[in-house]
């Protein structure tokens, strides 16, 4: 029975036979290194990252030009509304 992490991943997909998107879990978000290190060990097909990417709709601009995120505004998440989603700066 797989006990560490990466064991449980690679168990998971020789299982489930389909495409494995993983992020970090939900105590913290998952960053440019953590996704990163997800990918460099091949754990999964994707690394999904929600809340820095819902507040910085070019996240993959900043991360590969090392710019400054912004902060996702949680008053303002899962509201019904387009605050939060679509007014953060570019």
């Amino acid at each position: 029975m797989p006990t560490r992490p990466g064991e449980i991943v690679q168990d998971l997909r020789s299982r489930f036979g389909g495409p494995v998107l993983l992020n970090t879990g939900f105590r913290s978000i998952t960053t440019l290194d953590d996704s990163v290190a997800v990918a460099a060990k091949d754990w999964g097909e994707a690394v999904v990252v929600g809340h820095p990417a819902i507040a910085n709709h070019d996240l993959v601009h900043r991360w590969q030009e090392g710019l400054p995120l912004n902060k996702p505004d949680a008053s303002t998440l899962c509201t019904g509304g387009a605050a939060g989603y679509t007014d953060y700066p570019f």
